[in-house]
């Protein structure tokens, strides 16, 4: 094998795997073995081939040349769930796939459940051996309580078990997870890390697909890096620190958790909020100045994530005063704010952010179609064409093919193109609610470096976020959220991961307001 290890145990074998999209080739003869009972962490850009490996693993695409193997049994296509369950492979993806409203046993068992000798299934057997299950893996975790009452990482501690109940007991097992971890909060992965462990103890190999550097550290044994689809590297972890892997993914040295740049001082107010109180905030007032970044930070639940669609008018508020550019807001809306001169970009690329089904043309050129119009009031193609050329140029969006379904691209470059396509006409106010999770290290600098240009040029920013190495990047000040209330301000040197990690599991004393 090209990475010069033995395949005779390997749990999974893919040998000189190739997948073409028309021109572009999105995996170009890649070779990668995953050791019987390792944990190999797979990392890599967005757009690097990631998720096009997993697809070709799991089934959902079709290789152009090059072959699978797990177990030494190759892979043929079409391929069922239950050809995986023989060959003993399973995959947890992030969005996991559990139904909300059925219980924990029924989202475990499907397809699975004890019946008795006229098909009746034995649900107090059932319960009783997913009890066991649960105990087995040290988790606490009701199996009547239905899964939508249950946290983003029991959430994903039960897909793990799920996928794991078809591998259990085999000689050889694979276990892929596709960043499962990417949106769960800093305090919970210890959890999910403990069950990987555990899974690995029982013979099963697990891929580990991140964008997160320091992942493979705590876990893996092995980490790989595919770049503009190749693979690059395959090295145990052994000493390696995240500036190895960042040069992995990369192909140059970064600075891991960077120091903020420098700015002129903050300008003329922009935006000034006086009590503003929603179903988490409360009674939250803030002044935001032209040329500055306000972060807001907290635990899940704190309230912070949930004012800038407070502020957009997208979720239900109560404001005392709100003043954008000088002009007084008296009710909030996104029509009204918009027009006033503010734009959101929702955490939630897939519901709230882009039109999946559209193509990238449309959806770089939604916000400013009045001015594309010909005489006809018809969208006028000679107008759109440079400004979708010159937005995917600015912000270096890949694939920069303006047809393209804009569900087609990786979360790192759809989240580009949503903060690039405000840029064209740009708002006096710009309001993001986790604008990096879930997009790996290069995406994050391309996104840092469009925010500081737009706030250089006189743009002011709120930004609510829980990537602390991130927000310490570009925020000059950063409002701690506890209760549904601002329990802390830092600035300076003070906006840094270790004060904001600090000050965010801080226990709240007393509510502050925030005006400066």
């Amino acid at each position: 094998m090209p990475d010069g290890r033995e395949s005779g145990s390997a749990a999974l074998e893919v040998v000189e795997l190739t997948k073409r999209f028309g021109r572009t080739t999105a995996l170009d003869a890649v070779s990668l073995t995953v050791a019987a009972a390792e944990i190999h962490a797979l990392l890599g850009h967005n757009g690097s081939g990631k998720s096009t490996l997993v697809k070709l693993l799991s089934g959902y695409h079709h290789p152009d040349g090059g072959t699978i193997r797990f177990a030494g049994r190759e892979l043929r296509h079409p391929v069922s769930q239950a050809t995986f369950r023989e060959l003993g492979v399973g995959f947890v993806h992030q969005d996991i796939g559990l139904v909300p409203a059925a219980t924990v046993t029924e989202n475990l068992l499907i397809g699975r459940f004890t019946t008795g000798a006229f098909g009746q299934i034995r649900w107090r057997a059932d319960r009783i051996r997913l009890k066991q299950l649960l105990a087995s893996f040290e988790l606490d975790i009701d199996p009547d309580a239905q899964v939508g009452s249950l946290t983003a990482t029991q959430r994903t501690l039960i897909g793990l078990l799920r996928a794991f109940q078809d591998i259990d007991g085999r000689a050889s097992g694979l276990l892929v997870l596709d960043e499962v971890t990417a949106s769960l909060p800093a305090e919970e992965l210890d959890k999910v890390f403990a069950a990987v462990r555990a899974i690995r103890q029982r013979g099963i190999a697990v891929l580990l697909v991140t964008h997160h550097l320091n992942e493979p550290l705590l876990l893996a044994d092995r980490v790989s890096a595919l770049r503009d689809g190749r693979l690059v590297a395959s090295v145990a972890v052994g000493d390696q620190t995240e500036r190895d892997l960042a040069e992995m993914v990369l192909g140059e040295e970064r600075r891991i958790g960077a120091n903020r740049p420098s700015r002129p001082a903050p300008g003329d107010v922009v935006l000034k909020v006086g009590s503003v109180t929603g179903a988490i905030v409360d009674d939250v007032s803030l002044t935001v100045r032209r040329g500055e970044v306000v972060g807001l930070t907290g635990l899940a639940g704190s309230g912070h994530d949930e004012l800038p669609y407070l502020l957009y008018g997208s979720r239900k508020a109560v404001v005392a005063q709100l003043t954008l550019a000088g002009g007084p807001l008296r009710r909030l809306s996104p029509n009204l704010s918009r027009g006033a001169g503010m734009a959101l970009v929702s955490g939630d690329r897939a519901k709230a952010g882009g039109v999946l089904p559209a193509t990238l043309a449309e959806n770089l050129s939604a916000p400013v179609l009045n001015s594309l119009r010909g005489p006809l009031l018809n969208i006028s193609a000679r107008k759109e064409r440079p400004l979708v050329s010159d937005l995917v140029r600015r912000f270096d969006i890949r694939p920069g093919e303006p047809s393209m379904v804009f569900s087609a691209l990786s979360g790192g470059n759809q989240q580009k193109a949503l903060l690039g396509r405000w840029m064209a006409q740009p708002p006096a106010l710009l309001l993001l609610d986790e604008p990096t999770s879930g997009v790996d290290i290069g995406a994050v600098d391309s996104i840092v470096a469009t925010l500081d240009a737009y706030v250089r040029d006189g743009g002011a920013i709120v930004i609510a976020s829980t990537q602390y190495e991130d927000l310490s990047r570009i925020a000059d000040r950063v409002l701690v959220f506890a209760r549904g209330r601002i329990v802390d301000e830092l600035s300076g040197d003070r906006v840094n991961p270790h004060e904001l990690l600090t000050k965010s599991y801080r226990r709240p004393t007393a509510a502050t307001s925030v005006d400066s």
